[in-house]
């Protein structure tokens, strides 16, 4: 009896040393705060699902008849690229890139913004603060400052997917025409430039399109 007596005791002791040594993580976790939800992403980088192989640079002095008769163009293979959107207001990027066709369409109204990084001849090029307009036809075009052209973001509500497109889009929803490509650093001082640097499609397409995607 006094054998049974004990080891019933020592078993209620080693469960209240369990119980001692657990409470304090266990207070512990309760005293954790819990984390907050995370806010919709105001930002995303994307970056091309396949290699780039369809966009180039293009070289070429200023248009300028009385100083050079014949304008000589070089190329360069533009090898990658990065594609960063963000909104301007704080509002979810995902919101503003469901927006339907149309909504929001004022003349040159800024969506959002977009910053592109260029691989050219291992060398990164960076163009910052393009402007992104409504969507058309499921195109936003995003022009650069200066009147320096535009690319434009083609979407695929189904998919859903986006793409970037450089050169002439048939359906880019805009009465004014769309060039061929666009300038890099277009806000410089004329007397300053002495080579235009396009980014353009192959000579053999009209337009470049690169799927997108995030990393």
């Amino acid at each position: 009896m006094g054998l049974r007596v004990r080891n019933l005791y020592s078993g209620r002791v080693a469960l209240l040393c369990l119980a001692a040594l657990l409470l304090p993580a266990t207070v512990q976790a309760q005293r954790q705060p819990k984390k907050p939800p995370q806010p919709p992403a105001i930002s995303m980088l994307l970056v091309p699902e396949d290699a780039v192989v369809s966009l180039e640079i293009a070289e070429a002095p200023p248009a300028d008849p009385a100083r050079t008769p014949k304008r000589v163009e070089r190329r360069h293979a533009i090898t990658d690229l990065s594609l960063r959107l963000a909104t301007i207001n704080g509002e979810p990027l995902a919101t503003i890139l469901a927006l339907p066709d149309g909504e929001r369409a004022t003349r040159r109204a800024t969506l959002f913004t977009a910053d592109l990084t260029l691989v050219i001849n291992g060398r990164m090029r960076l163009e910052r603060g393009l402007k992104c307009g409504a969507w058309l036809s499921d195109i936003s075009l995003c022009r650069t400052d200066c009147d320096g052209g535009a690319f434009a973001l083609v979407r695929q509500p189904e998919v859903p997917s986006l793409s970037l497109a450089v050169g002439r889009m048939p359906k880019a929803g805009e009465d004014e025409e769309f060039n061929e490509g666009f300038q890099l650093d277009a806000c410089r001082d004329e007397a300053e430039v002495t080579l235009e640097t396009t980014v353009v499609p192959q000579r053999t397409a009209k337009v470049a399109e690169i799927k997108l995607k995030t990393p």
